[in-house]
């Protein structure tokens, strides 16, 4: 049995609660321990400016205790902003996804929206 690694976490509603209390702050330790090698796509409706600044925050906060994590874990970063619903928003994940094989999707959104993005 050939085993793959993930190549890439893809986190849906990036801005929300459970983004910011528990995937980021995992997300910190995992790259505190050297072990989030990966690219991290966050995909949220909000504009891109505003995603990218709740991201870093979010970033900042969890890595407060480690604060020479939060330049690093920025550089792999990839933003999609773009509603759900709209196919352009499945364009623009796929273009930041650049090849990736074997993405890892992670589903910070409500539940009504899981059949949207599966």
């Amino acid at each position: 049995m050939n085993e793959s690694r993930s190549d890439a976490l893809v986190l849906f509603g990036a801005t929300g609660d459970l983004a910011a209390k528990m995937i980021f702050p995992a997300v910190c330790a995992l790259a505190a321990r050297g072990a989030f090698d990966v690219p991290l796509v966050v995909v949220a409706r909000q504009p891109l400016g505003a995603l990218r600044k709740t991201v870093l925050a979010h970033l900042n906060e969890c890595a407060s205790s480690r604060r020479s994590l939060a330049r690093p874990l920025a550089t792999p970063i990839r933003y999609v902003s773009g509603d759900l619903h709209d196919d352009a928003t499945c364009a623009k994940l796929k273009r930041a996804l650049r090849g990736a094989r074997h993405p890892l999707y992670y589903l910070a959104i409500p539940p009504d929206l899981f059949p949207v993005v599966v």
